[in-house]
């Protein structure tokens, strides 16, 4: 991919990147219906996880 050469040849020897998805992601129907606490909790926390290893 273009970008991925670009960060590379920018000088950045390690890369993180975060990609989610769900079935309505972005769609018309995607609302507050297709939120749940609990998954946010668990997404906030293996972020912040994410996060401490990268840094």
């Amino acid at each position: 991919m273009a970008a991925d050469n670009e960060v590379i040849m920018a000088g950045y020897e390690t890369v993180a990147g975060v990609f989610g998805t769900h079935r309505y992601h972005h769609g018309a129907e995607d609302d507050a219906r297709c939120v749940s606490a609990h998954n946010v909790l668990a997404t906030a926390m293996a972020f912040q996880q994410f996060l401490t290893k990268a840094i």
